[in-house]
């Protein structure tokens, strides 16, 4: 035992200082590597905003769809996006399209909440997006924007470079920096999503293989095909098949991964009458129209006018528009099946008709 000159406390033998006297040293605590270092970054801010942006867009049009199958389908025309609704099952159907978009607004909101408050999980699922829309050319992170953009190969490769520019501002060492994310960057993630947009392109490139004929079609052809003495302007997307004699002309288009969202169409044109139908062109429209009704359809009839002729025509809708036109020469007959925005080709088509 010994006794402190200070206080005078007993001390044993087995320490060197008096425990009275001594001040207690208290170490600092150790920062979690979990909670941000720093500063939001700007580029974190906007891309919340974006999402936040979305989140109340597609609340907007899950509130719209709940009105009704006739808001729904307005809606979606206005955005570019035909919609087609059973009539049994039309309410429940936009019942559903709306729980959808409800269910995406709040995804968008957690994303853009969990940015704005810089948590390292919002960054890694909008990274893991980025990615995942890199591979499959999906939509990029502009969000409502991207409607702006018009559907086409510049929309898919536009889509494929913000993506990737996301993907390498979310790695860069500021904005790691500021989620302080607890694992170490790996180096191959990067030339890792190089790797898989460069090798989803070739493969896109591989599928499109309709959008390759069209070009190949119209560096040979130009831009305009005859059917017996009727010059059509084609659509550049399109690769249309023509008989040797000049009397037939058919386009089936699909689009491939190049042209997201377009809408595939089928159209017939023929300068011959096809034997063994004596009927006249009205007799003719009047047996489809006949054979359509039977059938359950609401079927209207019109007349289009292609070149100098005016055709009689029948227009039914089922899951797509379809068109029948008859004529005494020198097109005899005209089919059409496609969707909105293939329907607005075939009536510049017919529009630009020359004989």
């Amino acid at each position: 035992m010994w006794k402190c000159e200070k206080c005078g406390e007993e001390i044993e033998d087995q320490f060197d200082s008096c425990w009275k006297c001594t001040p207690v040293r208290v170490e600092p605590e150790a920062e979690d590597p979990a909670e941000p270092t720093g500063p939001r970054p700007a580029g974190i801010t906007v891309l919340a905003a974006l999402q936040c942006s979305s989140a109340v867009f597609f609340l907007v049009i899950g509130i719209i769809c709940l009105f009704g199958p006739k808001a729904a389908k307005a809606l979606f025309s206005v955005l570019n996006h035909a919609l087609h609704l059973p009539s049994s099952f039309a309410w429940l159907i936009s019942f559903v399209i709306a729980l959808f978009f409800f269910l995406g607004s709040g995804i968008f909101y957690l994303f853009a909440r969990g940015l704005w408050q810089v948590k390292n999980w919002a960054r890694l699922w909008t990274l893991g997006f980025a990615i995942l829309n890199l591979v499959n050319g999906g939509p990029s992170f502009l969000g409502p924007f991207n409607f702006l953009i018009p559907t086409g190969v510049a929309s898919a490769i536009l889509n494929r470079i913000c993506n990737f520019l996301l993907i390498v501002y979310l790695l860069s060492p500021g904005v790691r920096n500021a989620f302080a994310p607890t694992a170490p960057l790996r180096r191959w993630l990067l030339p890792a999503a190089v790797a898989l947009g460069l090798c989803s392109m070739s493969f896109d490139l591989y599928q499109s293989k309709s959008e390759i004929r069209a070009l190949q079609w119209h560096l040979r052809h130009g831009d305009r095909a005859g059917v017996n003495g009727v010059s059509f302007p084609i659509y550049y997307w399109y690769a249309p098949g023509e008989r040797p004699d000049g009397l037939n002309l058919g386009i089936d288009d699909t689009p491939g991964p190049l042209r997201p969202g377009d809408d595939s169409a089928w159209i017939q044109i023929k300068g011959y009458r096809e034997g063994g139908d004596d009927l006249s062109a009205e007799q003719l429209v009047d047996r489809r129209v006949g054979e359509d009704r039977k059938s359950g359809f609401t079927v209207e009839k019109f007349r289009l006018l292609v070149g100098t002729e005016a055709m009689t025509c029948s227009r039914k809708i089922f899951r797509s528009t379809i068109i029948d036109c008859y004529g005494d020469g020198p097109i005899y007959s005209v089919y059409f099946n496609g969707d909105t925005r293939s329907l607005d080709r075939f009536t510049r088509m017919m529009a630009g008709a020359r004989n």
